[in-house]
């Protein structure tokens, strides 16, 4: 009997470590959602700019090229 309820007890550590992990599992895939999601938007907002905005720079004064 003694077995039985140890059994019954490292099942029920192993169900509730197991759910721990799934649940911990699914809020790392949840920010790297968001992550993704944010850097998608703030691509989509500087492409909305000139898009020579990266390649021209002005600058004030003399310029040798």
């Amino acid at each position: 009997m003694f077995v039985d309820a140890t059994a019954g007890t490292n099942v029920e550590m192993f169900r509730l470590r197991a759910a721990e992990l799934i649940q911990e599992a699914d809020e790392q895939r949840l920010l790297r959602e968001v992550r993704k999601a944010r850097k998608e938007q703030r691509g989509r907002k500087n492409a909305d700019r000139s898009p020579r905005s990266h390649r021209l720079t002005f600058h004030h004064g003399n310029v040798t090229s």
